[in-house]
């Protein structure tokens, strides 16, 4: 039997599906609102206190839909008192991953987090699977449905009445921050690393960039060189360390990465033995995700899980060189301008650079080419 923590979006998806495919049987449902219309349709199965789903000895699994910080402690209770845990908490996952990791092997129980990353994408999964027979050298990319949709729909639009058509849509938060500025995708490319490279990655060393500053000159003008504009995360090898940044990058148009479109999201693996690997799809929503932790919890259900284990050793991260498309939002500084290699648009491309010399620039910024050594 399975509990559910949380019964917004995604725990309404987790219960339809439920209902139209019983093939687990829900015993609990925590809540903090019990009045809501949908905790009254469950009313039976509602409780308030955290400790109603740790102390039911008939509870194996638990599902966690509540994004909540207190579920850290939850999840610890539960496996030490032998529960399973699936989640979609990217930000608890990605604060502590290692830790959750080895304390679920310790009691003999899963934490499994496919729907944290990949929405309804199954990804984690086949991370995990290449790491036995595949040196993995490269992770790579879009990761935001939000930034994706925003960005896609810009060619005719501003970013402000895009923006605001995704809040109405459902696809953007009333502070859309963790989205645009690149850092829920930051996340979800440390989990994606961490598992790939074994190593634990502290996600504040990961270059972010958002989305906020592009307009659709800037975007007019990467169309004109061939390019697609996509928030891009991306973390691969380099010698002893690793490489990681998430940016407003120029893809090309010939890449399937190109033409994603609304709020699809792709992940890309590359294996020394598999050659490139990608895995699209809906990354976020409240059907595709709560069907992601389904499969979770129904590998568990079958006993055919087995959790991903990630070496404490901590990971370095290195400076890279690229060249960029900058283009200034007020008067032009000079030390910046002395960087261009040459003019387009309304913006300049800047000879191959570390990225930290824009770290407080203030315009729009494009990731164009990464230097190869």
């Amino acid at each position: 039997m399975i509990a559910l923590l949380g019964l917004g979006t995604v725990g309404q998806g987790v219960v339809e599906i439920l209902q139209k495919y019983p093939t687990m049987k829900l015993q609990k449902v925590l809540v903090r609102s019990p009045q809501k219309p949908a905790a009254q349709a469950l009313k039976h199965l509602i409780t308030e206190d955290f400790a109603d789903v740790l102390n039911d000895s008939a509870i194996k699994i638990i599902l966690d839909c509540t994004g909540a910080d207190s579920a850290y402690d939850w999840f610890k209770k539960a496996m030490a008192a032998g529960k399973h845990v699936v989640t979609a908490n990217k930000k608890l996952v990605s604060e502590h991953l290692e830790e959750l990791t080895a304390l679920a092997e310790q009691n003999g129980v899963a934490f499994l987090y496919e729907a944290s990353v990949g929405g309804g994408i199954p990804l984690l999964k086949p991370l995990r699977d290449n790491r036995q027979w595949n040196d993995i050298s490269q992770v790579a990319g879009v990761l935001n449905g939000t930034s994706n949709y925003i960005l896609t729909n810009m060619s005719d639009q501003s970013y402000q009445t895009v923006l605001q058509k995704a809040q109405q849509l459902g696809y953007a938060e009333s502070d859309p921050t963790a989205d645009v500025g690149g850092y829920d995708a930051r996340r979800k490319l440390r989990i994606m690393a961490s598992m790939a490279f074994n190593g634990m990655i502290d996600e504040t060393q990961i270059i972010v960039r958002g989305i906020q500053d592009l307009s659709q000159a800037d975007l007019m003008t990467m169309a004109e060189l061939g390019f697609s504009v996509k928030q891009f995360a991306k973390a691969w090898r380099s010698d002893d360390a690793i490489c990681a940044y998430v940016m407003p990058c120029a893809i090309s148009n010939q890449s399937a990465v190109a033409h994603l479109d609304g709020t699809e999201n792709i992940g890309l693996i590359y294996g020394e033995m598999s050659g490139p690997l990608a895995f699209s799809g809906f990354g976020a929503g409240k059907l595709p995700t709560a069907y992601s932790m389904l499969v979770d919890a129904w590998d568990i259900h079958q006993d055919k899980w087995s959790n991903c284990l990630i070496s404490t050793t901590q990971l370095n991260i290195k400076p890279f060189r690229a060249k960029f498309y900058y283009r200034f939002n007020g008067a032009p500084d000079d030390e910046l301008l002395a960087l261009a290699e040459r003019e387009v648009g309304s913006g300049y491309i800047s000879k191959f650079v570390e990225p930290e010399v824009f770290k407080d620039f203030d315009g729009a910024l494009i990731l164009i080419e990464e230097e190869q050594k």
